[in-house]
C-alpha cells in the first residue's frame, strides 16, 4: 500500500498540515521540522498526489459543506440556498460537522484523495490560518464567517456593522444601561459585533460595565444563554436593555425575563440576530437583525463554480445585506 500524507505526519511525529506546508515550501515551518518531515517522505517513499495539486483537472463532481451543526435554523437555512445552486451546477453535496483541528485534517484529507472538487465551510475560527495552504490544494470558499488576513473567497453580512446599529438603535430608545450577551466561540461574527456595538456605545461616551457583558461557555446554546441571561438580569443593578449576539440567546433572556417579573419591553428591551422563526414562538416577539441565510448559501456555490472553473471573480468578498425587523422585545427607556 502506498504511504499517504497521514503515514508521513505519523512518521514525522507533526501535523498533516504541517506536512502540507513543507510539501508547498511554505516558509512558516523551521528549518528542524522541514528536515524532519523530508526524511519521512524518503524513508516511506511517499509521492504527493499531483492531479489533486492541480484543481483544473479535478474530475469530481462533489462538494464538500463543513457544516458543524444541521440542526441549526441558520446553516439549515444556508445549506439550502448552497443546495440549490449545487443542483443547478449539477454537483452532488457532501456534508461533514467537523470543527477545529479535525475541520483541518478532513480538509487535507479531501485535498490529498481528491473525493471532491471544492469545498464551502460555514464556521472557521478567527486563528485559522492552515486555510490558504489547503486552498492551494483544494478550492475553499467561506460562508457566514471570514478569517481576516487570509485572501479567501467569502460571504458574510458586515457583522461590525450590525452591532453598531445595535446599540444605534437602543441609545435612540433612550437606553443608557446596555448589557450585551456574547459567544465565546473564537469566530469573525462574534469577534466583529462585539466590537461595532461596544464602540457605538463608546461613541456615545458609555463605557462597558464589565459587570453588564457576558459570554456563554457553548457557542449559542439555549441553555448556556439562559444561565448567562439569569446571572445578568438577577442584578440589582440590571441591564435596561440587552443585546445578544443571535436570537437563541435573545430568546433566552426573554424567557428569563418573564420568570424574574421583568417586563419586556416595559422594563427590559432585548434585541437579538438572525430573525430565525423561533424568535417569533416566545412572546413578545424578539426584534431582531435578519440575515438573508439562503443567498448567501447560494453566492458561496457561485464564488466556488467560478473559481473551481477558472472563471472571473468579481470580488473576494460579498457582504451580504442585513435588515433590522422591529417587532415587540424593545422599547423606549423608562
Amino acid at each position: 500500500m502506498m504511504a499517504t500524507v497521514f503515514d508521513v505526519a505519523k512518521e514525522a511525529g507533526v501535523s498533516i498540515a504541517t506536512v502540507s506546508r513543507v510539501m508547498n515550501n511554505s516558509p512558516r515551518v523551521s528549518a528542524a521540522t522541514a528536515e524532519a518531515v523530508r526524511a519521512a517522505v524518503e524513508k516511506l517513499g511517499y509521492v504527493p498526489n499531483q492531479q489533486a495539486r492541480n484543481l483544473r483537472k479535478n474530475e469530481s463532481n462533489s462538494i464538500l459543506v463543513m457544516i458543524p451543526d444541521v440542526t441549526k435554523l441558520s446553516y439549515a437555512r444556508t445549506l439550502a440556498g448552497i443546495n440549490e445552486k449545487a443542483l443547478e451546477y449539477g454537483y452532488t453535496l457532501l456534508m461533514n460537522n467537523a470543527v477545529g483541528e479535525e475541520q483541518e485534517i478532513v480538509l487535507n484529507r479531501m485535498a490529498e484523495t481528491q473525493r471532491c472538487a471544492g469545498a464551502i465551510l460555514l464556521n472557521v475560527m478567527l486563528g485559522d490560518e492552515w486555510l490558504p495552504d489547503v486552498d492551494s490544494r483544494l478550492s475553499l470558499v467561506l460562508c457566514s464567517e471570514y478569517v481576516s488576513g487570509c485572501n479567501m473567497l467569502s460571504v458574510s453580512v458586515d457583522d461590525r456593522k450590525i452591532g453598531r446599529e445595535a446599540a444605534d438603535y437602543l441609545l435612540k430608545l433612550g437606553h443608557r444601561r446596555i448589557g450585551y450577551i456574547g459567544s465565546c466561540v473564537s469566530c469573525s461574527s462574534a469577534f466583529e459585533r462585539r466590537e461595532g456595538f461596544l464602540s457605538r456605545l463608546s461613541e456615545d461616551g458609555i463605557e462597558p460595565d464589565v459587570r453588564l457583558v457576558a459570554y456563554t461557555d457553548v457557542s449559542t446554546n439555549y441553555r448556556e444563554g439562559y444561565r448567562v441571561a439569569r446571572e445578568l438580569l438577577s442584578r440589582p443593578d440590571r441591564p435596561g436593555a440587552i443585546f445578544c449576539y443571535s436570537d437563541i440567546l435573545a430568546m433566552a433572556a426573554v424567557t428569563v425575563a418573564g420568570e424574574l417579573g421583568i417586563r419586556v419591553p416595559e422594563q427590559l428591551s432585548v434585541l437579538g440576530v438572525d430573525n430565525n422563526v423561533y424568535a417569533e414562538m416566545v412572546h413578545p416577539y424578539v426584534t431582531s437583525f435578519s440575515q438573508p441565510f439562503e443567498e448567501m448559501g447560494r453566492r458561496a456555490m457561485e464564488l466556488l463554480h467560478l473559481k473551481m472553473t477558472g472563471q472571473t471573480i468579481p470580488t473576494g468578498r460579498v457582504i451580504a445585506e442585513h435588515e433590522l425587523k422591529i417587532q415587540e422585545s424593545t422599547g423606549p427607556a423608562l
